[in-house]
């Protein structure tokens, strides 16, 4: 039955957000979301849903709350999943209750999904707990915005009185106000105090301070909205409980310009780290339709002696073929695997095959060698001259632009390859106006190329840029080229890459870009 799911994204680390307001991101038709939201979380809802911004700014709204408002009741009304997604829980200032009486009073069918709340997961995040047996049994949380620019109506001699932690959400700006208010009621002005900016972001920063010096604060570090000002002695347990701000990659940002559902399974190990994802789609792949049986009697590469794999892509969608040609593992029994890279492996080994020659270095001349040694590797581990099998013919299952680097390699040793076109790469021209806006409002430490096609793609956009300020832009970001075939691709085109990493893995790439980061400080 469909509806509308109010649904709390949390305070901005994308991993916040529970499980059922995932379910309900995956499902829905349309998605009307606020600005304090990780858009990644958006690239997990299906094909064809509908985006609809109301993010709000201070004093810059794109949309009125009444509008918002209207808007939850037009699409709850066409019978559509809707998802509003907003910033931390809908229910603590978030004018959640007023959409959901909206909806209600159309009759338009709802569930709220709770969602965790800065005053809490943004403290966490900063070393700093709402509670301590020690030092805090109670804590209040307080809007520190009121319904005028300088007024927040609330008691504040009982506040001040409060042993409790105090936690003032929307509170920057009237933080004049709301230091006075406290002390001149009788707040002690040494009380340890702090602000934490872009709390569970990646560019999550953390001022220490005390009440009396907390407007001076604010002025010297120019800390702006979104900001939590918390009040109390849990204050001082931050230097032994933060960790967030200390990853190695903090407040990093790494676009990557792969295809969004590759570029997905990255995002955990570069948020690990600490660093944010910036995912421009600059390619997409889509499958082939592939006959494996042009002759009826037997499958395309049984007449090959090696059937190699270069990218998870042409393992996925190969084995798809299979499934639709109604094949499965048992097929491959006589035939040589060769394998190049973590990723590849892994998408291999999830179908139950294991590579017989397997090679991690980014590139087709390490594979051409290993599968041009493989007959006297075999002599070595005990076969025969009379059973060991020399490799003659290879099949590649890959894309429209697979094989060049390889072909060249194997060329050398007299074996001949062809290229099954499991899937196509093209460009992503659907999204160039997307990526060209990223580029140029972002600020993006790291590129990273997985292919020449992906830099082609990037490449294309700089050209059609009139006032080339796309390519100046881009001339500050550092790049990072997936295997020497990529950094070649880019080298003929007059760019240099920064980092050329040898393996295409996301574990080796960030190491280098830590390194990179590491001779910098020194």
């Amino acid at each position: 039955m469909a509806k509308v799911y109010v649904v709390g994204a949390g305070p901005g680390d994308k991993g916040l957000i529970s499980v059922k307001g995932m379910d309900a991101i995956k499902k829905a038709d349309a998605i009307v979301y606020d600005r304090l939201v990780d858009e990644n979380i958006l690239l997990y809802a299906k094909d064809g849903c509908q985006m609809i911004y109301v993010g709000k700014q201070p004093h810059k709204h794109t949309m009125k709350q009444e509008e918002i408002n209207q808007v939850l009741v037009e699409l709850g009304q066409k019978n559509m999943d809707v998802v509003r997604l907003k910033g931390g829980d809908p229910y603590v200032f978030g004018r959640g209750s007023e959409e959901i009486e909206a909806l209600v009073d159309a009759g338009v069918d709802f569930e709220l999904v709770p969602g965790v709340t800065s005053a809490i997961g943004g403290l966490a995040y900063a070393g700093i707990p709402v509670t301590s047996r020690n030092m805090s049994s109670a804590f209040h949380v307080i809007t520190g915005n009121g319904k005028n620019s300088t007024d927040v109506d609330v008691d504040w001699e009982l506040l001040a009185r409060a042993k409790g932690t105090l936690i003032f959400l929307m509170g920057v700006a009237n933080i004049s106000t709301i230091v006075d208010r406290l002390v001149s009621n009788g707040k002690a002005p040494n009380t340890p105090a702090a602000f934490v900016s872009w709390a569970t972001w990646y560019d999550q920063k953390t001022y220490v301070t005390d009440l009396r010096s907390a407007v001076e604060t604010v002025e010297k570090e120019a800390i702006k909205a979104p900001s939590i000002f918390v009040v109390g002695d849990v204050v001082n347990l931050r230097e032994k409980l933060s960790y967030i701000e200390d990853r190695p990659l903090h407040s990093k940002t790494i676009a990557l310009t792969r295809d969004t559902r590759q570029a997905l399974k990255w995002l955990p190990k570069i948020e690990e780290r600490g660093a944010r994802t910036l995912i421009l789609p600059s390619i997409k792949i889509e499958p082939s339709h592939v006959d494996l049986y042009p002759d009826a009697e037997k499958p395309i590469f049984a007449g090959y002696d090696c059937l190699t794999f270069t990218s998870p892509n042409g393992v996925k969608y190969f084995m798809q073929a299979m499934k639709d040609s109604y094949l499965d593992i048992r097929s491959l029994a006589s035939i040589k695997i060769a394998c190049l890279g973590h990723g590849t492996l892994d998408e291999l080994m999830s179908y139950g095959v294991q590579p017989d020659i397997l090679t991690f270095e980014s590139n087709g001349g390490s594979l051409s060698e290993a599968i041009a040694g493989y007959y006297e590797h075999m002599l070595l581990t005990g076969e025969t001259r009379r059973t060991a099998k020399k490799i003659k013919k290879v099949i590649l299952a890959g894309s429209n632009l697979s094989g060049e680097s390889l072909k060249e390699g194997l060329k050398k040793h007299r074996i001949k390859l062809d290229v099954l076109e499991v899937y196509t790469n093209k460009p992503n021209i659907d999204h160039y106006q997307m990526i060209e806006d990223k580029i140029a409002s972002t600020r993006i430490d790291y590129m990273v190329f997985a292919s020449p096609s992906s830099f082609y793609s990037i490449s294309d956009l700089v050209k059609e840029d009139k006032d080339d300020s796309l390519g100046q832009r881009l001339s500050d970001i550092k790049s990072v080229a997936i295997g020497k075939t990529t950094a070649r691709a880019m080298l003929d085109m007059g760019y240099e890459p920064t980092i050329v990493s040898d393996e295409p893995s996301i574990d080796r790439i960030l190491d280098l870009i830590e390194e990179d980061i590491n001779k910098e400080d020194k």
